[in-house]
């Protein structure tokens, strides 16, 4: 089954604060190249657990298994095998208090959520109106905001992954590190730049609103 991806993106005013804004660097990247770049650290073990745990849960009507681990949350339809197989999928990095993790959703034979939109409105929001205690008003107006995190995709062409990002985070080279080990890609995976996938500065604004976190843009 053919997924879009891109499906429902808006074009409008990209998020570009501080600290949070493009960098000057577009160009196909490799993971295999060196990168001192410290990998986006966990909040705490409060969060999400130093060793990795899986949760079956019922998230947004949807039975999802949720594996945390330090820096990384991944939704799956299946349960966890132990199996490190490369796949792909769609991400966001998601802001948690002072820090941010990753939040992945690798793509399986029978996957229910095809695009960012879906991922969001389904999984992701539910979840953070749940664990931030949103009133039912609150999580029905976070669920309309689905491009205000940093986010992006993996695709396979022949035997070439490629991370499609919006380039719209400062330290985006930690967060290639972090998605290729939550997608288990191989070192040959090149990290591109895709306009579809920048946040927009209506989005970020409502999200900032909802949740208690500094600014994101």
């Amino acid at each position: 089954m053919k997924r879009n991806i891109n499906k429902g993106v808006r074009s409008s005013p990209r998020c570009n604060g501080t600290g949070f804004g493009p960098s000057t660097n577009n160009k196909t990247r490799s993971l295999s190249k060196s990168d001192d770049t410290e990998i986006v650290p966990p909040l705490s073990s409060k969060l999400h657990p130093k060793k990795p745990s899986v949760t079956l849960l019922r998230i947004g009507g949807i039975r999802i298994y949720v594996k945390e681990q330090p820096g990384i949350v991944t939704f799956s339809d299946c349960a966890p095998t132990g199996a490190k197989r490369a796949s792909e999928g769609i991400w966001y990095v998601i802001r948690e208090g002072e820090g941010w993790n990753l939040f992945a959703y690798p793509f399986g034979k029978d996957s229910k959520i095809e695009d960012h939109s879906a991922f969001w409105e389904q999984i992701i929001a539910p979840w953070l109106a749940a664990k931030y205690k949103l009133t039912k008003s609150s999580a029905e107006e976070l669920a309309l905001h689905p491009y205000g995190f940093p986010r992006g995709r993996v695709t396979k062409v022949g035997k070439t992954f490629t991370i499609y990002h919006g380039d719209d985070w400062a330290p985006y080279s930690a967060a290639a590190k972090v998605a290729a080990k939550a997608f288990h890609l191989p070192k040959t995976a090149n990290w591109v730049f895709d306009e579809h996938e920048t946040r927009n500065e209506w989005d970020c604004a409502a999200i900032e609103s909802l949740l208690p976190m500094n600014r994101l843009t």
